[in-house]
């Protein structure tokens, strides 16, 4: 199946997608020129931008409201692909009134806050490469954090990272960081550093840099809110608590202790390669778009009278 993605991929989630486990090919308007392509991703040609009602797309894959506003009238599959939490999801329950849209989430904390529970949902977690992010030493006595305009997008964020990080060598990499840097630049920093730090608010996501990161072998230190304790335990991947305090005291314990850091370091690359491996990640788009692309050649699908009455009954619940 051919997926069309109006505004683009997100970048980072999506570096997973490989066209050897993928058999999709995703359509978007451009890439991140600091990443690779994958190369089941193309770059759509202006003709085929300005015509995404042609047959030749299988399925579209939104990410707003907006982006739905401009494809809600085609008569393929919508895929609605939740990237951060919601709450109060009911502003844009009015869009599973489609018969069409499925809704995919990044993690399981977006799934709970729209309260998706029942229907044709899935839950994607982000993907990256275990071959490429690896190598950790962790030879520099520095605290690494990776986001991009965090001030500017996110200043309570960035205020809560300002205090936690003061006192350490801390390197902010990103658009309005210290610096921006390429993948194989990252993937340095990445090596060198010696943990991750992470702070996470109500509705933020678990970042992909922090997908990264631990794919990478490195420890972490992360503020407990909503996401990050599905991947993060105590003790364990590395600390996790919404105390800044004890973020600093361990902070400085890792910094201070070599075999620490690489036993923690070790085991958040043990949670990277089950939960965000890119076998899963293509497996798991691989299950979804197959399903649709079934159902819609036999007409099966939601476009068949029973289907739609099916699906509108199963949206009218969330009114």
């Amino acid at each position: 199946m051919n997926v069309h993605c109006p505004r683009g991929l997100h970048y980072g989630v999506f570096q997973g997608l490989d066209p050897v486990e993928c058999r999709h090919t995703f359509y978007v308007n451009a890439w991140d020129p600091h990443r690779a392509i994958p190369g089941n991703v193309k770059v759509m040609t202006a003709q085929q931008a300005a015509h995404p009602e042609d047959a030749f797309f299988g399925a579209v894959l939104v990410q707003s409201e907006a982006d739905y506003l401009l494809v809600r009238g085609l008569s393929k599959p919508i895929l609605f692909y939740h990237l951060v939490n919601a709450r109060p999801p009911y502003n844009l329950r009015w869009i599973y009134r489609n018969p069409e849209v499925i809704p995919v989430f990044l993690m399981s904390s977006c799934k709970m806050s729209w309260e998706v529970f029942d229907g044709p949902h899935k839950t994607i977690y982000h993907g990256v490469d275990p071959a490429k992010w690896i190598g950790w030493t962790g030879s520099e006595s520095t605290v690494l954090t990776v986001k991009n305009a965090f001030q500017a997008r996110d200043p309570r964020r960035f205020g809560l990272y300002r205090g936690i990080a003061e006192g350490f060598q801390a390197r902010l990499l990103g658009v309005g960081g210290d610096r921006e840097c390429g993948e194989a630049e990252l993937l340095g920093e990445y090596q060198r550093a010696r943990l991750f730090l992470n702070v996470e608010i109500a509705g933020s996501p678990f970042d992909t840099a922090c997908v990264e990161a631990m794919m990478t072998g490195m420890p972490m230190i992360s503020t407990d809110m909503e996401s990050s304790g599905e991947f993060i335990r105590n003790g364990i991947e590395g600390f996790i608590s919404n105390n800044p305090a004890y973020l600093k005291k361990k902070i400085r314990e890792v910094l201070a202790d070599d075999s620490l850091a690489r036993h923690l370091g070790a085991n958040a690359r043990k949670m990277a390669e089950l939960r965000f491996g890119k076998a899963q990640f293509n497996r798991q788009w691989n299950d979804l778009l197959d399903d649709l692309d079934s159902y819609w050649r036999q007409g099966d699908w939601s476009f068949s009278f029973y289907g739609r009455i099916k699906r509108i009954y199963q949206a009218l619940k969330w009114i």
